[in-house]
C-alpha cells in the first residue's frame, strides 16, 4: 500500500458539497486533485463552488496560498476511469449503498491494487459498500464533517477487512491535511451520527409536542449546554432530508430509539429541507454579497451577534484556545464531539469552553 509520502494526486468521486470541499482541503495541502462527477453540470457547479470559496477567503486573508495556484491544481472529469493515476480515491457519491457499491467496483478495476480507496459516507457499512471488490482490505471510510473547509475533525472507520495499514495511511492522510482523526469500528452511525441524530430527532418531538417553541428549544440547548447550535438550527444546516436519510439507515439497523421524528418526515415531504432551500424549522434570508445567513428569530440574540461580528473578522480556530493537555484527557465521544459536531468543551468533559463556529457561514 503506497505511503502517505508516496502520495501525489488524490482522486474525489463526487462533486457536491462534500466532494468539493475534500478536492479544495486536498489541493490547498498541495496536492494535485482529478474531481469526477457523471454529470457536466454538477462537475462545473463543484469546481465552481471551490473558486468562489478560495476567493471569498483569501478576501479575509485566510488563505495560505493564493486562489489561482490552488485552483491549478484540480481537474474535473466526468470519466471515472481517469482516476486510474491516483494515489489515493475518496468517494463522496450520494449516500446509497447500490451506488457506492457500483463506484467501488469500479474503482477496485481502474486503479492499481497499492491505492487506498475511502469512502465518505456517514452511515453506511464499509464492509457492505467494499463487499463487490477482489481486494477489499484496501477499503476504508473517511468521514469529513461539514463544511470540510472549516472543519477540523475526520472519522475513519475500519471495515471487517480493512488492513491494518490502511487504517494507518488513512489517519495520516487526514492529518497532512490538518484535520484531526479518531477511530470507529464499521457499526451503523459510527460515532458522530451514532450520537447525533438521536439528538436532533428529540429536539424535532420537542416541538411538535408543544414542550416549547424552536427559538427557546436552540436558545435552551446553546445556552444550558454550551453547542453552538441547537437541534433545530443543526437540523437546517445538515439539510433535513440528510438527517431524515441517517435516522432511516440507523432505524433499520438499530431499531425504535432511531425513529425519526414524525415533523422531520413531513417537512421533508414539504421539500422544506433547511437552509439550501430557504425554509426549514427557520426562515434564511440570503445576502448577495455571500455573506452569513440569519433568520428573523435569531438576529435579536445578543451572544450570536458578537459571535457573528468575531466570525466576520476571521474565523474562530478552536485549536488556538485548546490546550493540548486537553485533547489527551478527552474520551474518544467527547473528541468526535468537539471536532466532529463543533460542540465545546465543556461538554466533552472539559472545564473550558471553546466557541465553534461549525453551524456559520462567512
Amino acid at each position: 500500500m503506497r505511503s502517505t509520502s508516496e502520495i501525489e494526486t488524490v482522486g474525489v468521486v463526487g462533486a457536491g458539497t462534500m466532494g468539493s470541499g475534500i478536492a479544495q482541503v486536498a489541493a490547498t495541502a498541495g496536492h494535485s486533485v482529478t474531481i469526477s462527477d457523471i454529470e457536466k453540470s454538477a462537475l462545473q457547479e463543484g469546481l465552481d463552488t471551490i473558486e468562489s470559496r478560495l476567493d471569498a477567503r483569501a478576501e479575509k486573508g485566510g488563505q495560505q496560498a493564493n486562489p489561482p495556484t490552488i485552483r491549478s491544481r484540480i481537474e474535473g472529469t466526468t470519466d471515472i476511469d481517469a482516476l486510474s493515476n491516483a494515489d489515493i480515491v475518496i468517494e463522496a457519491a450520494a449516500e446509497k449503498l447500490p451506488i457506492k457499491k457500483d463506484i467501488f467496483a469500479t474503482l477496485s478495476r481502474v486503479t492499481d491494487t497499492e491505492v487506498l480507496l475511502a469512502t465518505n459516507t456517514s452511515t453506511l457499512s464499509i464492509t457492505a459498500i467494499a463487499s463487490k471488490m477482489a481486494h477489499p482490505e484496501r477499503v476504508v471510510g473517511l468521514h469529513f464533517m461539514n463544511p470540510v473547509t472549516l472543519m477540523e475533525g475526520v472519522e475513519v472507520i475500519i471495515g471487517e477487512r480493512t488492513a491494518k495499514e490502511v487504517g494507518e495511511i488513512a489517519h495520516q492522510f487526514a492529518r497532512d491535511l490538518g484535520k484531526t482523526t479518531w477511530e470507529s469500528d464499521d457499526k451503523p452511525g459510527f460515532v458522530t451520527n451514532r450520537i447525533l441524530m438521536p439528538w436532533i430527532n428529540e429536539g424535532i418531538r420537542t416541538l411538535d409536542e408543544g414542550v416549547a417553541t424552536k427559538a427557546d428549544i436552540d436558545r435552551a440547548m446553546r445556552l444550558g449546554t454550551n453547542v453552538p447550535m441547537g437541534p433545530l438550527e443543526l437540523a437546517d444546516h445538515i439539510g433535513l432530508d440528510i438527517v431524515l436519510q441517517a435516522s432511516r439507515t440507523l432505524h433499520d439497523k438499530l431499531g425504535d430509539r432511531y425513529t425519526p421524528a414524525y415533523l422531520l418526515e413531513r417537512k421533508v415531504e414539504a421539500g422544506t429541507l433547511g437552509k439550501k432551500t430557504g425554509q426549514g424549522f427557520y426562515q434564511y434570508d440570503w445576502y448577495p454579497s455571500g455573506g452569513r445567513y440569519d433568520s428573523a428569530e435569531q438576529t435579536s440574540k445578543p451572544e450570536q451577534q458578537r459571535l457573528s461580528r468575531k466570525i466576520s473578522r476571521g474565523r474562530l480556530d478552536t485549536r488556538r484556545q485548546c490546550d493540548v493537555r486537553w485533547s489527551v484527557e478527552i474520551s474518544p465521544p467527547g473528541q468526535t464531539h468537539r471536532f466532529g459536531v463543533g460542540f465545546p468543551l465543556s461538554i466533552c468533559h472539559c472545564s473550558r469552553w471553546v466557541v465553534s463556529t461549525s453551524g456559520w457561514r462567512a
